[in-house]
């Protein structure tokens, strides 16, 4: 069976934060979802030519778009009527909080292209 979420589009908002809770940041993304996989997790292409990334395999995290229009702060995008909004709030490395702060690491999420193997698989019979 076909997972519903596969070619949705959605807006993604991270807010970036260091192991002390201290904001460092924000990003916003216009994706397309490609997959959810439970050790993969949420695998979002980015439609601004950006790399694909992964959030982790929650699907409660997608919500319905509650808008039919989306201006991002920081590039002044505009996206009209997305299915779905997910917004998280990211805890970073030390020194990828570092590189972040001092302008030498994009505020996005790149480092994000791996599995979540510590995410336990879904219970039986719940979808994944």
């Amino acid at each position: 069976m076909a997972d519903p979420y596969t070619g949705t589009r959605v807006v993604v908002g991270l807010t970036f934060e260091d192991f002390a809770d201290r904001l460092i940041g924000h990003a916003q993304f216009h994706c397309r979802i490609v997959r959810i996989d439970p050790r993969e997790g949420i695998v979002l292409e980015r439609l601004d030519g950006g790399p694909t990334f992964n959030l982790p395999p929650i699907r409660e995290m997608l919500q319905p778009a509650t808008l039919d229009e989306y201006r991002f702060t920081s590039t002044g995008e505009v996206v009209y009527e997305p299915d779905f909004e997910l917004t998280m709030r990211l805890a970073v490395p030390p020194a990828v909080a570092e590189g972040m702060r001092a302008g030498t690491r994009p505020l996005e999420p790149e480092y994000m292209t791996r599995g979540f193997s510590n995410v336990p698989p879904p219970a039986p019979g719940a979808p994944n």
